[in-house]
């Protein structure tokens, strides 16, 4: 956008200019981690998962659900603090979940 066809510089254009752009542009650049798996029926990970009784304590399931794949179930193995450990403090990424950032979150 800031070159004429020729690969020149638009009259005006800095190197700073295109140096804020780039800065702009990458910092609106962000990866928003998940680490849930939301098991479906059909899904051949869900009969290991399922099967295994060392798994069990990572199923997150609504209340009232007795195992029906009906009502979601998810399965997450990585603790939060461990997350946010490996993450570290790169602004680059987001935990999903974690901050309230959209309208139907803020409630």
């Amino acid at each position: 956008i800031f070159y004429e066809a020729q690969g020149k510089l638009l009259a005006g254009v800095t190197q700073s200019h295109i140096l804020w752009a780039w800065m702009l542009y990458t910092m609106s650049l962000q990866v928003v981690v998940n680490v849930f798996i939301r098991l479906y029926k059909k899904l051949p990970i869900t009969n290991i998962i399922i099967k295994d009784p060392a798994l069990e304590p990572y199923l997150i399931r609504a209340k009232g659900n007795d195992g029906s794949l009906l009502a979601p179930i998810f399965y997450n193995h990585i603790p939060s603090e461990k997350l946010r450990e490996l993450i570290g403090c790169d602004p680059m990424f987001r935990i999903a979940g974690a901050e309230k950032v959209v309208n139907y979150q803020k409630a």
